[in-house]
This record gives structure tokens, sequence and C-alpha cells, in this order.
């Protein structure tokens, strides 16, 4: 297991009993990719808008965390998801965030179809984009792309790719409640999508079968969250997210929610890859 930390990456060959430190230990570490096809080559996305640019890009690993090579050392705020395509381990996706100048137009969204050696660098939304993060991929035969965009105002819409990020088209609906914060594809259908609005008045559940193009607002009462992730298990369709207050859990397509042991700031959770039932969950601070 590899975990990112505030100073970089440590890794763990036992469930995480005793960890050591990688050779990658500085920079704020955002996003851990794993290559399916070859688990010793590893993405790594750094950075935040109050890092130096030096802690700030895409690392690799190919030799399963023994040493790394930055990869993406473009002028950026910080690197927010990456992602390995399902069907095609050349390509990689990286969400950003791009606070550089005002005429900076190249904001939100990474593309490399050589293994990370060369990138192209995109906007999600059709202005300037700010910011991009959420980015997540279907798992079926289209690999769509959903990412949700950051402009001016704290304004976050939804949007999708059909083509491998080339272009995009937004999916946002007038009705989510306040900024979205999470998106998710269920693995069982790809039609099927979560995503979670939230502000400090109206937070809200929504899911969509038609790959975003219609929402429904299955529950309103739902965690009040600053860091949100939603895991979907593969095998049953059960709905975990990540929230300030602990994870919560939902068997009934988001309608109902049992908050779980855990009960304390859950920066992120992973499935277990070969273990639908096994979790693993990050806490912040000192917990």
């Amino acid at each position: 297991i590899y975990i990112g930390t505030t100073s970089g990456i440590d890794k763990t060959e036992d469930y995480g009993k005793t960890w050591t430190q990688t050779e990658l230990y500085f920079g704020r570490i955002n996003t851990i990719a794993i290559d399916k096809n070859n688990t010793d080559i590893i993405y790594a996305g750094a950075g935040n808008h109050w890092t130096t640019s030096g802690t700030t890009g895409i690392f690799k690993s190919s030799d399963g965390g023994g040493t790394w090579t930055k990869i993406y050392s473009e002028q950026i705020d910080g690197v927010y998801n990456i992602i390995i395509d399902h069907s095609n381990s050349s390509l990689i996706y990286a969400s950003i965030g791009s606070y550089i100048t005002e005429n900076d137009n190249k904001g939100g969204f990474l593309k490399s179809t050589n293994n990370g050696d060369n990138w192209i660098r995109s906007n999600v939304s059709n202005s300037r984009s700010n910011e991009s993060y959420g980015l997540v991929q279907s798992s079926g035969s289209n690999g769509e792309l959903y990412c949700i965009s950051q402009a001016s105002g704290n304004h976050r819409d939804l949007w999708r790719s059909l083509n491998k990020g080339d272009s995009w088209e937004s999916i946002h609906v007038y009705y989510f409640a306040g900024p979205v914060k999470a998106v998710a594809v269920d693995p069982q259908n790809t039609n099927t999508l979560y995503a979670y609005g939230s502000d400090f008045n109206d937070p809200g559940f929504y899911k969509s079968t038609n790959r975003g193009n219609d929402w429904t607002n299955v529950n309103s009462d739902v965690p009040l969250t600053y860091e949100d992730g939603i895991l979907i298990n593969p095998d049953n369709g059960r709905i975990t997210v990540s929230t300030a207050q602990g994870i919560h859990q939902s068997i009934s397509e988001g309608r109902f929610w049992n908050l779980c042991q855990v009960n304390t700031y859950i920066t992120d959770i992973a499935i277990h890859p070969n273990n639908d039932d096994t979790l693993f969950a990050a806490i912040a601070g000192d917990d």
C-alpha cells in the first residue's frame, strides 16, 4: 500500500502495520495511480496553492517506489487526480489547478499518450478553468471521463468527455445543492453516476441513470463535509463516502446512510483490489 502525505509517499508491505518512507520524501501528495499491468509503475501528483514549484508536478516510479522521476514540471498549482486509462495503460490523465496569471487559459486537464513522457495541457470548461478535480473514468467500453471544474466565485460544474479528454461537455444541473464536491461511476452499471453537492445550507446526494444527462436528488439529509470521496463496491453496489465526520455507507443507492465505526476526519478511502469487503481509510491529523 502507498499513501500520500504532506511530506511525500510512505509504503507498507504488511497491510499498514509498519511504514517506510520512499525516495519521494517531499511535497504534498494528493493522488497516486498504480499501473494494473505492471504494479512497479506508479504515478504521483503533488502540490497545492501554497507549495513551491520544486515540490509540485507529476512524479513516476518504475521500481515500486524505490526511485522517482519528475515527469511534469510546468508551472501549476497542484495535481489533484491521476488516472491510468483502464483499457490502455499508456494513456494517463490528470486534473490540475492553475492559478498562475490572469491570461493563463491552459488550466484544468493534462493528458499523456506515451506513459507520461509528454503531456498535452488543456481546459475542461469552455471558459478559463482555474482548477479541476474529482476526475474519474467509467469502466465501460467507451471509458468516459468525468471531472469537476471550478471557476471564479467557487462555481463548480460537472463535465464529461466521450473522447478520452480531447473535448468536454457540461453536465451541470442547476439544482445541485451548492458546489459539486465528488462524483463516481457505478462499476456494475456504467450509465449510473452519483454526485454530491454541498454548501452550508443545502447539501444533497444525487443520482443519474443516463451518464449525467439528468439527475435526481435521492437524499438531502447527508453529512456536510469538506473533504469528499465516493467509492462504489463493484460486487454489491454499496456506496462509501469519506467525510469530515467519518465514513458513511449506503446500501440503498444513497437514500439512507449509516455512520461506520470510524468517526473522525477522513481524507481518503480505498477498496482492496482483490477483496471488495476490505476498505482502507486515511485519517487527518494525529487522531
